[in-house]
């Protein structure tokens, strides 16, 4: 097991540098001169590579505790792997079928009910027609006969 001991060198760098940047932080107040505030004190940088370090050395800890730890091994999980994706494939190839199957149902029963109003509106669209036509053959006839007495008085 790695231990990580936060010594008190650390924690007095930290101090430090907390302290440094406050006093240029007030300095730079003072004087309204702000060319250090950007200015990165020498042990940050070796921090950098103290930071590269611990993530190399965690890392490797956490690939060999999976490689301990796994409850089985590599071929076998490669195995179920394959079965979970041949499996995962054959039941979204019944869902798409299932989908299209429902989908060719319900276009069916679309085009059955649009043929069905379609047949309905044509009916009613002639009936419409033959009323008008009565309609205007019966104000045409009446015409007609109200022509035929005036002209005979």
């Amino acid at each position: 097991m790695l231990v990580f001991i936060w010594g008190t060198n650390t924690l007095n760098k930290y101090q430090h540098d907390f302290q440094y940047r406050h006093f240029l932080y007030l300095d730079n107040k003072e004087k309204n001169i702000m060319d250090n505030e950007y200015q990165v004190p020498e042990h940050r940088k070796s921090n950098f590579f103290s930071v590269l370090v611990g993530m190399l050395i965690g890392s490797l800890a956490g690939a060999v505790t999976m490689l301990l730890l796994a409850p089985q091994s590599g071929e076998d999980t490669r195995s179920q792997i394959q079965e979970k994706g041949i499996e995962l494939r054959d039941r979204t190839t019944a869902m798409v079928e299932d989908a299209m199957a429902q989908m060719r149902q319900d276009r069916n029963l679309l085009t059955i009910g649009g043929k069905r109003k379609a047949k309905e509106l044509l009916q009613q669209g002639q009936t419409l027609v033959v009323e008008q036509l009565d309609r205007v053959s019966d104000a045409a006839q009446a015409g007609k006969k109200a022509i035929q007495s005036s002209s005979g008085l």
